[in-house]
């Protein structure tokens, strides 16, 4: 503004012309001013309702996440196992027993060595077969090795769980294949291409098992299994 009188000035106008100019632009600026604290205004009155809306947003998605949360949680927990193909020749060359007894040892013998009931393991489910082979050290007691196959009648078919304290028991292929994080255990899952077989191959505690079903559905072979273990 003081540069625009100066202007006036040298251009020599009249007093009541610079006057009269100085006051429009006094006026001007006012209403400006006046302008932009209307539109403040109106632009907080209006915030609240914008960041209430933001609010509601934010809650409405957390309480999404939350139940989202808990059905992930529980598809999680409650879904199947991933089965993974084995060849039949892996699954033949694991099903026989690996060592010669040096001596003789009973499948409650075996049972009591391993910690739990190996021949009345489930309600309904019968013992039918037992090899168990134990290599000792040279006093006689120590255990070097061992290896128990159980056959097991389960109603539903037949199951073949091989266990070992010492030695790895379950098909380097089936153990290389994807795991499933399954009631607590991690479980290496397969079947046979005809899918008459189902496998499981699972560590509990110090025991390494290789469990291994015949003629059973899905269904059938993993309710076997969360029973056993």
């Amino acid at each position: 503004m003081e540069e625009y009188k100066k202007s006036v000035d040298a251009q020599h106008a009249p007093e009541a012309l610079i006057t009269k100019t100085l006051q429009r632009i006094h006026e001007e600026e006012r209403g400006a001013g006046v302008q932009a604290e209307v539109r403040q205004s109106t632009k907080n009155k209006a915030q609240p309702k914008k960041s209430r809306r933001r609010y509601a947003w934010i809650a409405t998605a957390a309480g999404m996440a939350a139940v989202l949360a808990v059905v992930v949680g529980v598809s999680s927990s409650n879904r199947g196992l991933t089965y993974n193909i084995v060849q039949e020749s892996q699954i033949r060359a694991e099903a026989e027993i690996s060592l010669m007894p040096e001596r003789e040892m009973t499948a409650e013998e075996y049972g009591a060595y391993l910690g739990r009931d190996l021949t009345e393991p489930l309600k309904g489910v019968t013992l039918s077969k037992a090899d168990i082979s134990v290599a000792y050290g040279e006093d006689g007691e120590t255990i070097l090795e061992d290896e128990g196959t159980f056959y097991y009648n389960t109603g539903s078919g037949q199951v073949m769980v091989k266990m070992s304290k010492t030695t790895e028991v379950a098909p380097e292929e089936l153990l290389s294949g994807e795991a499933t994080e399954w009631h607590g255990l991690t479980v290496y899952a397969g079947e046979n291409e005809t899918q008459d077989k189902r496998l499981a191959a699972l560590q509990q505690g110090d025991v390494r098992y290789f469990v291994m079903s015949y003629g059973m559905s899905e269904k059938e072979f993993e309710t076997f299994l969360k029973n056993f273990f």
